[in-house]
């Protein structure tokens, strides 16, 4: 991981609050879902750090620009008011930490 992010004095289960400043490069991946992209957004959070949360968007999905209704993509678009994934830049979203210490977005 690089300095840019500051993991220190995270806790499980907490939640913050913070605004998406950008994407990273995405990364292809295969998941149990089939073809995917890893798609980084670079969050900062009200106390300064910044911390990466990853999406995983299906292939298919990025071919079609649509989402289904049930994915996790559609609750995340709908939760924040975005139409697409870019509109998610400037937005405040919360995140949490997971049991295995990864960061999350709320939706």
């Amino acid at each position: 991981m690089s300095e840019l992010f500051d993991i220190e004095k995270i806790e499980v289960g907490e939640t913050y609050k913070g605004v998406v400043e950008a994407f990273g490069n995405p990364t292809a991946v295969k998941t149990k879902f089939g073809d995917s992209y890893r798609i980084p957004l670079i969050i900062k959070l009200d106390d300064g750090r910044k911390v990466e949360v990853s999406l995983f968007v299906r292939q298919k999905t990025l071919e079609l620009k649509k989402a289904n209704p049930r994915s996790n993509i559609y609750k995340i678009l709908e939760t924040y008011q975005c139409k697409r994934l870019r509109e998610l830049i400037g937005k405040t979203v919360v995140v949490r930490v997971d049991n295995r210490g990864f960061f999350r977005l709320v939706f």
